[in-house]
């Protein structure tokens, strides 16, 4: 009889590397709750197997090299663990950096989000937003509102090097215009006005 660790790992091998594995699906077929709860932990331990646990439930498929396994990036974890469920998406100096306007790299990444921030992700900060809108929005959308809400803060440049990043995204599809500018229209005053200074020339 094959044991469940053995049915796992073959699992994990053949799963795309870079990609999150969820509990319920490596476990198709197999009974024992406590047994492959207990075989995924041991798989996580050992240095040999590309299985990263993320969370309760939720493990990464790594990448073999000379410097151990590789782990999901805070925001890869952040979308995985939040869904579909919309209105999430970088603050701060994340949400600068993903918009090409600083090279820093944030100890803490930060996360903007309309829903209860989910828990148990280390190296994430969250900031509750109100504006019900910003569930239509995608990444890179929320993005774009963050830089426009918190200017000047976490920006190395100026505010025209912000306009020239939000209006290549509008032409390259990335943002959409009208539902930014929608969502804009539910944001404090003075982010509704540099927003739609913005649009404006899109």
């Amino acid at each position: 009889m094959i044991s469940t660790s053995a049915i796992l790992r073959t699992r994990i091998d053949a799963a795309l590397e870079r990609t999150f594995l969820r509990v319920e699906d490596l476990a198709v077929g197999l009974a024992s709750k406590n047994a492959i709860d207990t075989a995924l932990s041991r798989l996580a331990d050992d240095p040999q197997v590309p299985l990263v646990r993320v969370r309760r439930g939720l493990y990464w498929r790594g990448t073999m090299s000379k410097f151990g396994k590789g782990g999901p990036s805070p925001a890869q974890v952040v979308l995985a663990v939040a869904g579909d469920r919309g209105g999430i998406g970088p603050a701060g100096w994340s949400a600068s950096r993903d918009l090409g306007l600083t090279t820093q790299r944030p100890a803490i990444e930060e996360f903007a989000t309309i829903a209860p921030a989910p828990t148990g992700i280390s190296g994430v900060h969250f900031q509750r937003r109100s504006n019900p809108r910003r569930a239509d929005l995608r990444y890179l959308e929320i993005a774009a509102l963050e830089v426009v809400r918190a200017w000047p803060a976490y920006v190395d440049g100026s505010w025209a090097d912000v306009a020239r990043a939000i209006c290549a995204r509008v032409r390259s599809g990335e943002v959409r215009e009208a539902v930014l500018r929608d969502a804009g229209k539910f944001e404090p005053a003075s982010t509704r006005e540099r927003l739609e200074s913005i649009l404006s020339a899109a």
